[in-house]
């Protein structure tokens, strides 16, 4: 059997017998996995793990499940369950960094509460390892995202937990976007993404060159590119007013995703604003010292004031 290079050792949950053994022995029961595979388990083990089974072998449906007939897991292939099974034997399993988000998804089904809170505290922690560096926030938050979807409405405080991991993202992006924007996954990030950093007045960039640069590289890598009007509204999280006008004559007239006549009304306002003398605020966090030291109303004010721009 191939296994990833890469394995975690998932325990926390109580063994069901004292040597924590899996075994056959007056086995009343047996499990299909999806690829076929067969499992033979007891009831009672199942029972006190599972409120899936708990439901199917005590509940209302209790002998509706034959004994002779193994029940088909249909979502559930053999190597997940195998770990699963390791896990409500003998209170522990291995699985590679792969198999995680089909084991979590393997306990939620089977409403394996101690596992579940195992595989998603482990998959959680990797995303904010992800989510914390310039080089891996963008996958981070992809993959937050997606596992935050897949549980929202079933598991809100899981869901909240993945929440945090991409959020997490966000800000690493927010506070390197110029490297960030480099890396071939900024290409790759859906809209709703750009356009969140595009227009977050805390995005720590030098220049407002870096940010137009960035939404012309996400530009020309869509196919197909977005319609104009999405286009338009990208553009004018851009603070065009602060774009050197050599920098708008030989960057921004010759793109030629641009030539369009909603860009073409955002650019205009840009220009027209600058004519009536508005040009908008700088981006990033700037922190004031001020000099001197408190006086009565109406003496001198301090005579020193200095400014740090925190990267």
């Amino acid at each position: 059997m191939h296994r990833s290079p890469k394995r975690q050792r998932l325990a926390g949950g109580q063994p069901a017998s004292p040597s924590g053994d899996r075994t056959d022995v007056c086995s009343d029961a047996t499990l299909r996995s999806s690829d076929g595979r067969f499992f033979p388990v007891h009831r009672l083990v199942l029972i006190a793990r599972s409120e899936y089974f708990k439901a199917l072998y005590a509940g209302a449906g209790a002998g509706m499940q034959e004994a002779a007939q193994p029940l088909v897991l249909e979502q559930i292939d053999g190597r997940t369950l195998d770990a699963v099974l390791d896990f409500v034997y003998t209170g522990e399993c291995v699985a590679s960094d792969a198999e995680r988000e089909a084991l979590l998804h393997a306990a939620d089904y089977l409403q394996l509460t101690t596992l579940q809170e195992k595989v998603a505290s482990s998959i959680f922690d990797d995303m904010m390892a992800l989510a914390r560096q310039p080089a891996s926030c963008l996958a981070g938050w992809r993959e937050a995202r997606c596992q935050a979807a897949s549980f929202v409405d079933r598991h809100p405080r899981l869901a909240a937990r993945f929440l945090a991991a991409e959020e997490a993202a966000v800000e690493t992006a927010r506070r390197h976007f110029a490297c960030v924007a480099l890396s071939a996954e900024w290409k790759e990030v859906p809209m709703d993404l750009v356009e969140r950093l595009l227009q977050d007045r805390l995005l720590q960039v030098e220049t407002e060159q870096v940010v137009f640069r960035a939404f012309a590289a996400w530009l020309e890598a869509q196919q197909p590119p977005p319609a104009d009007d999405d286009t338009a509204r990208l553009l004018a999280h851009v603070r065009l007013g602060l774009l050197p006008s050599v920098f708008m004559q030989q960057t921004v007239r010759p793109l030629a995703l641009l030539k369009n006549a909603p860009c073409f009304e955002v650019l205009l306002d840009a220009l027209l604003a600058l004519k009536e003398g508005i040009v908008p605020c700088t981006r990033g966090v700037k922190l004031f010292a001020v000099g001197g030291r408190l006086v009565p109303s109406g003496a001198a004010s301090p005579k020193s004031v200095e400014r740090f721009d925190p990267a």
